[in-house]
């Protein structure tokens, strides 16, 4: 018998018995039960009904006017809001946003507006972007080396890269 087989054995007797216990009328039901109180709640927090905003099922006939999606736009930039305030912009939310001051917040607009309809897909037709992205890939896998943390950052800059010998092997036993 094999290390993992006993863990294999093991695993697959438990699933074997959760699904007998699930098929029994109260498990199903109770199963049910907690799985539509679940999707209500998830409904609720991620996809709640907007009644102050239009709500666009198909392609309209005819676009709106300029007036008309600034407005919608403006509607949209408040959803979120708690007394004018939103908890990504107050820094109450870790890792979904990084939001600094108003500079950069400005600078990204302004990189926005000139570069977003470039396609990288086509280096001949827009040079800048390719220019940026090289920079950025080069920046990310290549930081400067220095400070305290140089040869950390030397290590794991080229750990992938080296080679490492395998591991000897075991001598067969003699034949007979």
């Amino acid at each position: 018998m094999q290390i993992g087989s006993g863990h294999e054995v093991y695993g697959r007797l438990q699933r074997f018995v959760v699904g007998l216990l699930l098929r029994l009328p109260s498990s199903r039901r109770q199963v049910e039960s907690e799985l539509s109180t679940l999707r209500a709640s998830l409904s609720a927090k991620l996809a709640p009904p907007y009644p102050q905003l239009r709500r666009d099922v198909a392609l309209p006939a005819s676009g709106l006017s300029r007036a008309e999606l600034s407005d919608e736009l403006g509607k949209l930039a408040l959803l979120g809001q708690k007394d004018g305030k939103t908890d990504w912009a107050e820094g109450r939310v870790s890792g979904a946003v990084y939001h600094d001051v108003q500079e950069v917040d400005e600078i990204a607009n302004e990189a926005y507006r000139l570069f977003s309809i470039s396609n990288p897909l086509h280096p001949d037709v827009f040079p800048a972007v390719r220019k940026m992205e090289a920079e950025v890939v080069r920046i990310v896998l290549y930081p400067p080396l220095h400070g305290p943390l140089a040869v950390l950052q030397w290590l794991l800059l080229r750990a992938p890269r080296l080679t490492v010998p395998p591991p000897p092997l075991c001598p067969l036993p003699p034949r007979r």
